[in-house]
């Protein structure tokens, strides 16, 4: 809602120029889209690692899975 009150008051008909559920909208795939990236970021900090995972011995498909 304050969202929402702070883009009618800074548009120039004093409407908001999104509606609130294409606000939720882009939300949520903001979210889902930075949290697929700090996954990833995730694995390949662990790549660098001591002690990983997948690499001698184990699955070679580790990363594939990850």
């Amino acid at each position: 809602r304050k969202a929402d009150e702070g883009l009618a008051t800074i548009s120039e008909d004093g409407r908001s120029p999104i509606s609130l559920k294409q606000m939720a909208y882009v939300s949520g795939l903001s979210f889902g889209i930075i949290s697929g990236v700090f996954s990833v970021i995730n694995i390949l900090a662990d790549s660098i690692g001591p002690g990983i995972v997948g690499i001698h011995g184990d699955s070679p498909y580790y990363f594939i899975t990850s």
